[in-house]
């Protein structure tokens, strides 16, 4: 599990439950890990490149594969670059089982709320040129919320406002795609 993962995971449920669940350890993706070649891995990442990275080292070595079959869940879309690294590691494709985009990219912090988990989005939002990549992270956590709870929300910002304003419309752009 990346970091981002295990933050998602431990706002909705403890590691008691986890447990409970038959699941026998887990750890952190970037850590070093004892192979074991003997169960099933249950990778639970964002696809960022590290992650990808790490995953695809799990599986370099054909004498010496990390697990046995391995289920991928990510917490937002893979890109097109990064499932054609994917595909072109054979060991790896080869012991895929499940590989799911699950699109679950914020913390459920209570029943009726959820937090994005920017802690420096204020700095981000006042001090970028519109356009700038954490518009389009924002509008893209913001799409997860919705595909969440099979929503597809009217749109309504102050159109003075150049952030809003690249917000909403990186936004509708994801959602619609």
């Amino acid at each position: 599990m990346c970091d981002r993962a295990l933050r998602v995971v431990n706002s909705v449920v403890g590691m008691y439950d986890i447990m409970e669940r038959r699941i026998t350890t887990v750890e952190q993706l970037k850590r070093k890990r004892q192979p074991l070649p003997e169960l099933d891995g249950v990778y639970l990442v964002d696809p960022s490149q590290q992650s990808i990275d790490q995953i695809l080292a799990d599986f370099s070595n054909p004498k010496k594969p990390m697990y046995n079959n391995v289920h991928l869940f990510f917490l937002t879309p893979v890109s097109d670059a990064q499932m054609t690294k994917i595909k072109k590691a054979k060991l790896l494709l080869s012991k895929i089982k499940t590989f799911s985009e699950i699109n679950i990219d914020f913390l459920a912090l209570e029943a009726n709320s959820f937090h994005l988990d920017m802690n420096s989005c204020f700095k981000e939002l006042v001090c970028r040129t519109p356009n700038s990549m954490a518009h389009k992270v924002i509008a893209a956590q913001l799409v997860t919320v919705c595909a969440t709870l099979n929503e597809y929300p009217h749109i309504r910002f102050k159109q003075s406002s150049s952030i809003c304003c690249d917000i909403a419309q990186s936004f509708h752009e994801q959602m619609v795609s």
